[in-house]
């Protein structure tokens, strides 16, 4: 399982990618979301988005672990400079 603070970066980071993807896309910044204009009100920074849609990215980070253990992977934490290989 990811601690709190991992969970808040992961679910940062995937914002982010969802909102660059969702831009490169045609998709622009609107009061109101439609699908048909390519409009979201969500195309902000993670830190601007309201609390129940931040709880939604983080809902997806706290599932990676069960998705990848459904295919036998896992997460696993490195050191960072420790030179060490996982085995």
């Amino acid at each position: 399982a990811f601690t709190a603070d991992e969970i808040e970066l992961l679910a940062c980071m995937e914002h982010d990618r969802w909102r660059k993807e969702r831009e490169a896309a045609g998709w622009r910044l609107a009061t109101t979301r439609s699908e048909a204009r390519k409009e979201s009100p969500y195309l902000v920074l993670y830190e601007d988005l309201p609390a129940d849609v931040r709880e939604i990215d983080r809902a997806a980070v706290r599932a990676v672990p069960a998705f990848l253990a459904e295919v036998e992977f896992a997460v696993v934490r490195v050191r960072r400079g420790s030179g060490e290989t996982p085995s």
